[in-house]
């Protein structure tokens, strides 16, 4: 399965830093591929060296203007959070910044628009997601967004929820897999 991994590329402070390290070295442990941005900074920078520390591909999209190493260029943000979706089969979301509550609301609207079935899960230990969350029970009671937007995507507040949901995502692939091994 190829995990979606996103996170930021600021330099966080160390909590959030250890949060968001703490939580990969733990997903390192699962025979997965990652699929992250290209950054090589902050929590991104931490989590593609726990990546390679634990012998895990690590497949990056970046932007054509950006000097990194990435697997995939693009050329323009859209792009970019498009082609994680697709290459992902489930997606993790940690503590980031702005680039990173892009991708979650991208991702989101590409879910609900794909009516696909693809995990997304944010990891909300440090409650930085609260903001976005409320933002959208705001839009609900003003009618602006669907009252079940919280069928399109798990919110876990611990390793044990993440295992929960890590573990559903596994079978979704799984599911996925074998339908696909019928139609050929």
């Amino acid at each position: 399965m190829k995990l979606g991994i996103m996170c930021g590329s600021l330099e966080a402070n160390l909590d959030v830093r250890g949060i968001n390290s703490y939580v990969a070295k733990l997903i390192a442990r699962k025979d997965y591929d990652w699929v992250m941005g290209s950054g090589n900074t902050g929590s991104m920078h931490d989590i593609k060296e726990i990546a390679m520390e634990n012998g895990r591909k690590v497949l990056t999209v970046g932007l054509e203007r950006e000097e990194s190493p990435a697997t995939i260029k693009v050329n323009l943000p859209t792009e970019r959070v498009t082609t994680l979706y697709n290459l992902s089969d489930a997606v993790v979301f940690l503590s980031g910044g702005l680039g990173t509550f892009t991708e979650f609301l991208g991702f989101l609207d590409n879910k609900k628009e794909t009516n696909d079935n693809k995990p997304l899960i944010i990891y909300n230990e440090d409650h930085s997601y609260d903001f976005i969350l409320k933002t959208f029970e705001d839009g609900v009671k003003r009618g602006c967004i669907d009252k079940d937007y919280k069928l399109y995507f798990d919110e876990v507040h611990d390793v044990f929820g993440l295992a929960d949901s890590l573990q559903k995502a596994e079978n979704i692939f799984n599911k996925n897999a074998e339908e696909r091994s019928k139609v050929r």
